[in-house]
């Protein structure tokens, strides 16, 4: 809602991934490689999210981009076209969510012997 606040949380998002995502040892490696389509999937979402947030902060901050004089219509019109990035975000989101579930029940239970 308070226009490019979503970069800065974004990046500061990014920052934590590279922190939380880091494999402690080098024997976490290999059994992380089914999970990066994971992390594509969510990272990409991210960046989508990022460019919703400086569209809309853009129409607001220069109005005219959008074809319109004020800067509050210009925020309108920007939530609007952020609106639209929301439903490709929903999308990646959904695909990710659903090769998370693939990999919980199928690729993480054969390689730590679960039954």
């Amino acid at each position: 809602m308070i226009p490019f606040s979503g970069l800065l949380v974004g990046g500061w998002r990014a920052a934590l991934w590279g922190l939380i995502l880091s494999p402690a040892s080098p024997d976490m490696r290999l059994p992380m490689i089914p999970h990066l389509l994971t992390l594509i999937l969510e990272g990409q979402a991210y960046v989508l999210t990022m460019l919703a947030a400086y569209v809309q902060g853009n129409a607001f901050l220069r109005p005219r981009s959008v074809g319109t004089e004020s800067h509050w219509r210009g925020y309108w019109l920007g939530l609007k076209d952020s609106a639209r990035l929301y439903l490709l975000i929903i999308l990646v989101l959904a695909v990710a969510a659903a090769y998370e579930a693939v990999e919980v029940i199928y690729l993480v239970r054969s390689p730590v012997g679960l039954p």
